[in-house]
């Protein structure tokens, strides 16, 4: 069983610079091994871990969100409509990135994980967040299935008409959650696309000041969490 906010956290450690010590600031001695995929600015990790009261491992794929580099920037800022069959109506930047981290090797990395039976869990804060139901869409594409997204303060990714806004149709059994922090700005861009959703199955609210800004922020997110009272719907993962 994972708390949300120890995902959180997680988001959080992936925009420091890599390190074993970075993983194990959260996970202590749970933590097995770690790899990273990078490509084009954009960057992901993938951790193994040990889960104690199942005597499993599991698998956590955790993906960085915007930063001040122009990858990110144009990234998000293709925000136009695109047809394909694996992504249904998307936003152009968030399916090109994509699919870039999973050439990179991360499809590599993520059928190793599913040939050893291990439960893969996806999530990431802002873009990060969209590149997570990303991949999830991916991943079935490959036969694969994650037991659980969780993204943070993600965009909305594309109309619901079979493709990554429309996740939870596809995945059925697995849970999908989305998380936004009081009026988190990012959690409703692109606002100039009519009927463009996130995929999740689930939305929880996090109660916070009034900031549409700084309410986006990873460490408000994880500050949030760690306080039940201002925290609405499901905040445990199930990983048995």
């Amino acid at each position: 069983m994972f708390s949300v906010q120890t995902l959180a956290r997680c988001c959080a450690a992936e925009y420091q610079p890599p390190s074993r010590e970075t993983w194990r600031t959260v996970w202590g001695d749970d933590l097995i091994s770690y790899n990273e995929v990078a490509v084009g600015g954009h960057h992901c990790t993938v951790l193994l871990l040990w889960v104690p009261e199942h005597r499993k491992k599991v698998s956590l794929v955790v993906n960085r969100g915007t930063e001040r580099e122009f990858s990110d920037i144009v990234t998000d800022m293709r925000t136009y409509p695109w047809y394909s069959k694996d992504f249904g109506i998307h936003h152009r930047g968030f399916g090109l990135a994509a699919r870039e981290l999973w050439a990179a090797g991360l499809d590599d990395l993520l059928g190793t994980e599913t040939l050893h039976k291990r439960d893969i869990i996806l999530t990431g804060h802002s873009l990060g967040g969209a590149m997570a139901l990303f991949q999830a869409a991916l991943m079935l594409k490959a036969n694969q299935r994650p037991v659980s997204v969780v993204t943070f303060g993600a965009p909305r990714v594309g109309l619901p008409w079979l493709g990554v806004a429309d996740l939870q149709a596809r995945l059925q059994n697995e849970i999908i959650l989305q998380y936004v922090n009081g009026d988190d700005i990012v959690s409703r861009v692109p606002s100039l696309l009519p009927g463009w959703r996130h995929g999740a199955s689930e939305k929880s609210f996090l109660y916070s000041r009034p900031h549409a800004f700084h309410n986006h922020r990873i460490s408000e997110y994880v500050a949030a969490l760690g306080d039940e009272g201002r925290i609405s719907g499901r905040h445990l993962i199930d990983v048995n």
